[in-house]
């Protein structure tokens, strides 16, 4: 996700709302116990409790990114398409790309990585180049990406299917053409 996709405002609703859930099942956390050590707060969890968690966080998060909040520079056709272009550049040489998704303030990528290659490396090669590109049409320095992309390992063909159609119907979604 680009650097400014998430006002704290934003950020602080989503927490909210991870608070509330967690109560309702009878758990009570602060939001700096969400916020600083979320890793341990779910391993506290009872373990009924931990995949039904996740699935609130992290389909909260997915629909904020989509409400489009922040610059959402990548709204703009010329700065969507250097990202893109950075995307298709290497399938089938670095990864096989299945399919990929530029949304205004966030991208969806599902590919798988060829021998000698990690996701962490591929993203860091687009997120560094583009980010380049990107600032110097916008005639600005500093950071255009978050620090660190969120990825998730694939590991069944019904999880590829639903993050293919993830990917597939996030426009829609999010209400663009």
């Amino acid at each position: 996700r680009t650097f400014y996709s998430m006002p704290q405002s934003v950020t602080d609703l989503w927490h909210d709302e991870q608070i509330d859930w967690l109560a309702r099942h009878g758990i009570t956390v602060t939001a700096d116990e969400l916020r600083d050590a979320v890793a341990q707060l779910i391993a506290r969890l009872p373990a009924a409790l931990r995949a039904p968690f996740r699935k609130v966080r992290d389909r909260g998060w997915h629909q904020r990114l989509d409400e489009g909040h922040g610059e959402c520079l990548l709204r703009r056709r010329d700065l969507a398409a250097m990202v893109a272009e950075s995307i298709e550049k290497f399938d089938a040489d670095r990864y096989d790309l299945d399919s990929f998704v530029v949304m205004p303030n966030h991208v969806h990528v599902l590919l798988q990585c060829r021998r000698g290659w990690t996701l962490r490396r591929v993203a860091t090669t687009w997120l560094e180049f583009t980010a380049r590109r990107i600032n110097k049409a916008l005639g600005r320095s500093g950071h255009f990406w978050q620090s660190e992309p969120f990825d998730h390992l694939v590991r069944s063909a019904e999880q590829f299917e639903y993050v293919r159609q993830y990917i597939r119907d996030n426009p829609t979604r999010a209400g663009l053409k």
